[in-house]
């Protein structure tokens, strides 16, 4: 007759004998992560790929060390959250787990590695919704023009004005992208912050939002003055200070906050306004969407309810800069940035 000790081992064998095995038992977490981001380089863009290398590298690996798939609970998931939003912002740790950590598990459920996916009910800040900025008035646009001439960044302002470039493509500009004999700005890169240092990064070439856009006459006058100045024996156009390095997205976005104090505006506008009131304007002067897309690079469908070839659009470009030339007395934004810069 066995006893009790006797009893318990064999019942533990037999629910041993009895669960049923998982392939994950075996494979450790971190390696199951680096060959699913390996096999995924090959299928998003470069960009997205560095973003979600910089997820692993410095919030899953250190979080997830020396766990195996099987080991793997929402409660370790849920704790690295919270430490996560002690450093980034909401919708960053939405992207982080729902666009990467919940599908490398769920092919890890897939392939039989694991038995449920432990993030799905893992609960993720909440994403607090701004109200929907508007297009900037014309008064507005002086005022922040006004508002910021006399500090080194100064160009900024007019270029987002004149081309409706974002801030990343603004921030990635370099002297080499503009062509003072064609007057023209290539666009094809730009300045993403996934958590670390700003990264620079280049578009695909058969992107849309790699493009060529004319520079007005006005602004071709501006960018002549600056770089005199601020821009001489300098490579990058809108960098730092002291040195001539990428300037971080989020102290431009601060800087543009205290010349939109100085300007006296208190609504919630932030730099993107730029790049919303040049599509307003287009579109009041009943410029097709076509055209719009041309200078702007807009990929996204909810932009648009027609679709069209956008090479028929490189002669319309020019119709583009004229209209948002219209939308202010150009000989006071001239004189605006004459009284210091000349």
């Amino acid at each position: 007759m066995m006893n009790k000790q006797e009893l318990e081992q064999m019942c533990k064998q037999l629910h041993e004998m009895s669960r049923t095995h998982y392939k994950g038992e075996t494979i450790p977490v971190n390696t199951y992560i680096a060959e699913w981001l390996e096999a995924k380089g090959v299928e998003i863009k470069r960009n997205t790929w560095k973003k979600y290398d910089v997820y692993c590298r410095k919030y899953f690996y250190p979080a997830f060390d020396g766990l195996m798939l099987t080991e793997l609970t929402k409660k370790t998931i849920q704790d690295m959250v919270r430490d996560a939003s002690l450093n980034i912002a909401p919708r960053t740790i939405q992207d982080m787990i729902n666009s990467v950590l919940k599908p490398i598990l769920k092919e890890a459920v897939g392939e039989k590695m694991i038995e449920s996916n432990p993030a799905e009910y893992v609960k993720l800040p909440k994403v607090h919704k701004n109200k929907k900025e508007t297009a900037l008035t014309d008064k507005e646009v002086m005022a922040l023009f006004s508002a910021s001439k006399d500090h080194y960044q100064w160009l900024a302002l007019p270029l987002m004005f004149f081309t409706g470039m974002r801030r990343s493509e603004l921030l990635a500009l370099r002297w080499e992208d503009i062509n003072m004999d064609k007057r023209t700005i290539f666009i094809h890169s730009s300045i993403v912050k996934t958590g670390e240092k700003p990264l620079l990064t280049d578009y695909n070439k058969t992107e849309e939002s790699t493009r060529i856009i004319p520079i007005s006459p006005e602004l071709f006058v501006l960018i002549q003055q600056y770089r005199a100045t601020y821009g001489k024996g300098r490579k990058i156009v809108i960098g730092q200070k002291e040195e001539d390095k990428y300037m971080d997205p989020d102290n431009f976005s601060r800087t543009f906050r205290a010349w939109k104090k100085k300007a006296g505006i208190t609504r919630n506008i932030g730099v993107h306004a730029y790049r919303h009131t040049l599509i307003t304007i287009c579109l009041q002067q009943h410029l097709p969407y076509e055209y719009i897309m041309a200078i702007t690079g807009h990929t996204d469908p909810r932009m648009i309810t027609h679709y069209a070839d956008l090479h028929r659009a490189d002669g319309a470009k020019a119709e583009v800069v004229q209209a948002v030339e219209q939308y202010i007395d150009t000989n006071n934004l001239l004189q605006t940035f004459r009284v210091n810069h000349v």
